[in-house]
């Protein structure tokens, strides 16, 4: 891993991956359920899947990541759950078992993958009939953040400009959005809902079929 990623890493660490605590939350009691095995796809430090197994400890969840530093991380995060593990795996070759999973939940991550087309058949390839695949991600166009999604010090910090701006470098705007529900159908994912949840734009699919 070159020494920018890993700098990158780092500082997502120390700054959003804290501050989203909420968000993440909230992504947890919206998408999970009491049973089945989820997957946390883009992992990054692992706290959707945190979230998940603590809220569900009867269901099974796997945090997959391309970076090494997130996994450790990650899996750092989760050592108290017997419910969460996480694997270092491309999003195109999980090395999981087809029809296996409940749900792929792939939360503001998309706008990173170089080969969205592939991660989303491997996706509709490891979901189990009925299963579905979430996706979130920040809307572009937002400029408010809304209350209760994101955690603020005492003092405000982080101040919302600071927080809008991010999701303007890291979101996606409509075209990009409408470019992602493409790929998901012809991934497999033609059963569609799309809708707002909070400040992200969120797709729920089944795989046509399923």
């Amino acid at each position: 891993m070159g020494l920018r990623k890993a700098i990158s890493d780092q500082m997502y660490q120390a700054g959003p991956a804290r501050y989203y605590q909420p968000a993440y939350a909230r992504i947890a009691a919206e998408f999970g359920e009491s049973a089945g095995t989820f997957i946390d796809l883009g992992c990054g430090p692992g706290w959707v899947a945190v979230r998940l197994g603590e809220q569900y400890p009867e269901s099974t969840v796997i945090g997959i990541d391309h970076s090494q530093e997130m996994i450790r991380a990650a899996s750092k995060n989760g050592a108290h759950l017997g419910n969460v593990r996480f694997i270092r795996a491309e999003g195109a070759e999980t090395g999981l078992a087809s029809s296996s999973v409940r749900a792929v939940i792939a939360g503001q991550t998309v706008h990173h993958w170089s080969a969205p087309g592939e991660i989303l058949s491997e996706a509709s390839r490891v979901v189990a009939p009925g299963g579905r695949l979430v996706v979130l991600e920040a809307d572009r166009s937002a400029h408010r953040v809304p209350a209760g999604w994101i955690q603020q010090t005492a003092r405000g910090w982080p101040p919302d400009f600071m927080v809008t701006l991010g999701w303007r470098r890291f979101g996606m705007d409509d075209a990009e959005w409408a470019d992602l529900c493409g790929l998901a159908a012809g991934a497999g994912f033609t059963k569609q809902r799309q809708r707002r949840f909070g400040f992200y734009r969120c797709l729920e699919a089944e795989v046509d079929g399923g």
